[in-house]
């Protein structure tokens, strides 16, 4: 399995299924590239025995001494790309981050059929149809897969998307796609968006949401009289909707300053201030098994799923339905496929603080007359 150093779901995901597989008996080998010390870690395991080593590039793989293996999986490729030196994969003519991309891709496709392997990729973002792999745009926006032209105005002002060409891009992950066995998504909607852009056969894919990474039973239902508390839970970057929950403070403490607003988590901006609103408390890092009584020592009503951009699942989504929170989210991704079907969730009529506040006090009031 090709893997990322890194936290969140995509890599706790990577790391359950690899100790499922090495407890199954199977021979596992986990190669999860370093950012900064620029190397891949290889990791073998089987049962309960495991070795490490390091390595440079690929081509260890495709040497006749490389113990030959059934199936290759390709969790997350995105800092291997932003990353990995390119000199190993572009042209010497150079190319670029596509020409790079290409190169990357085709060099495992060729380990793919030396080792006659099935290839089976895991769709955790949108990176095969953007460099940018949250299609934000020049806005801090979700882009919506606009026109080619639009998408080449955008690429230039991000640092590592410079001279990328959007169509050399997707042709390379399409050619990539046409390799593939399998292509596991983890929301319909994710499957959606990447076929507005690929050919994905119905016999290659699978829709597979995940399993809870932490299991939980519900919460108490807190008192009927009890404040407006919203909990927003994760590390809170502007992809996860930062702006929008600086922008909300603001509008509680203007209409309705004995609410409250309670990032379990990170959010940023708010290390560099030097005090936070009435309204607003950061808890810092937090640990899942702490979830529940978190949510319960602040008093929570009701949960934000604050992402601007579409989520190809999230796991805070599931963790808070778990709980029985009832939960606001945008029209967007996973989420929204999620709570606009559930009966304690209330999708937001729009991307903005305003439309926010309004489904969180309307889910409330629900709530606290026991319809929610």
């Amino acid at each position: 399995m090709l893997d990322r150093r890194g936290t969140g779901g995509a890599a706790d995901f990577a790391l359950r299924r690899v100790e499922s597989l090495a407890a199954e008996g199977r021979a596992v080998l986990h190669l999860v590239y370093h950012r900064r010390e620029r190397r891949i870690r290889l990791t073998a395991r089987r049962g309960g025995l495991s070795a490490e080593a390091w390595a440079r590039g690929l081509e260890f793989l495709l040497d006749a001494s490389c113990p030959r293996f059934e199936e290759l999986e390709i969790n997350e490729l995105y800092n291997w790309s932003v990353a990995f030196p390119r000199s190993l994969f572009a042209p010497r003519n150079g190319g670029g981050r596509s020409a790079f991309i290409g190169g990357l891709l085709r060099q495992i496709v060729r380990i793919k059929h030396v080792h006659r392997a099935r290839l089976r990729f895991f769709v955790h973002d949108f990176y095969p149809l953007c460099p940018g792999p949250h299609l934000m745009n020049l806005e801090g926006r979700y882009c919506g897969l606009p026109d080619m032209t639009t998408c080449a105005s955008c690429l230039p002002t991000r640092r590592h998307n410079r001279g990328v060409s959007l169509p050399r891009w997707r042709a390379a992950w399409q050619a990539f796609f046409d390799h593939t066995e399998q292509m596991v998504f983890f929301s319909a909607s994710s499957l959606e968006l990447m076929r507005r852009a690929f050919f994905l056969p119905d016999e290659r894919v699978e829709l597979r949401p995940h399993d809870p990474l932490t299991r939980y039973q519900p919460m108490p239902e807190t008192p009927a009289g009890a404040p407006l508390c919203v909990a927003v839970v994760g590390n809170i970057t502007q992809a996860k909707g930062a702006r929008i929950v600086w922008e909300l403070v603001d509008l509680l403490a203007a209409e309705r300053p004995e609410a409250r607003l309670v990032v379990i988590g990170e959010l940023e901006g708010a290390a560099h201030r030097t005090g936070l609103p009435a309204q607003l408390t950061v808890t810092g890092p937090y640990c899942k098994e702490d979830l529940p009584s978190l949510l319960a020592a602040h008093g929570c009503t009701v949960g934000l799923m604050a992402s601007v951009l579409p989520e190809t699942f999230s796991f805070v989504t599931q963790e808070l339905m778990q709980l029985n929170l009832p939960l606001v989210c945008f029209p967007l991704g996973a989420p929204f496929e999620r709570i606009r079907a559930w009966e304690r969730g209330l999708p937001a009529t729009a991307v903005s603080a305003r439309a926010a506040l309004d489904a969180l006090v309307e889910l409330d009031a629900r709530r606290a007359v026991g319809r929610s």
